[in-house]
């Protein structure tokens, strides 16, 4: 048996997968022991990164208008636990929407 581990809130780091349905992306996550999860995006307007949601289940389905073309959006997630951000970000996923 090999050394306790623990794992604090300041060690987590969410992992994204993303998908579309209907051309809305759809972003889950591991959920663990965070309350929810701020979840950004970049819709590619010149904006950057602004915040999305902030879901409490393990999954986010992004229903913002669709562009008319095809488009490729951003999305970088953080922990949230007692109302306050914990962990690191995320690393920077994409999806296809629209068109």
């Amino acid at each position: 048996i090999g050394p306790e581990q623990r794992v604090t809130p300041d060690d987590w780091k969410p992992v994204l997968d993303t998908r579309s349905v209907a051309g809305h992306p759809v972003i889950k996550w591991p959920k663990g022991d965070a309350e929810a999860i701020e979840i950004w995006a970049d819709r590619g307007d010149g904006q950057g990164f602004s915040l999305a949601a902030i879901p409490t289940s393990a999954d986010y389905i992004d229903i913002s208008p669709k562009p008319a073309t095809g488009a490729v959006w951003k999305y970088r997630a953080i922990y949230r636990l007692r109302d306050a951000q914990v962990g690191q970000w995320s690393g920077v996923v994409s999806v296809a929407v629209g068109g």
